[in-house]
Parts: C-alpha cells; sequence; structure tokens
C-alpha cells in the first residue's frame, strides 16, 4: 500500500468516526427529550 493510498484510507476512517459520532449524538439527545436513559 502507498503512502498516499494510506493516507486517503485514513482520511476516510476518520470521515466515517466523525459521521458516526454526530450520529450517536443526536441519538443520545433525543433520548434524554424522550427520557429513555433514567438515572438510578
Amino acid at each position: 500500500m502507498s503512502t498516499t493510498s494510506l493516507m486517503l484510507e485514513v482520511k476516510r476512517l476518520r470521515n466515517f468516526a466523525y459521521r458516526l459520532d454526530l450520529d450517536e449524538a443526536k441519538k443520545r439527545t433525543r433520548g434524554k427529550y424522550l427520557n429513555i436513559f433514567k438515572r438510578k
């Protein structure tokens, strides 16, 4: 694997992780508003 293709793969994985984190944040916020996550 060349350096360029390795850098592109790292960039792709970072973008994927960022989008996944945004999606999880939306779900956590939605769950909080729907009172799904109750504190014990």
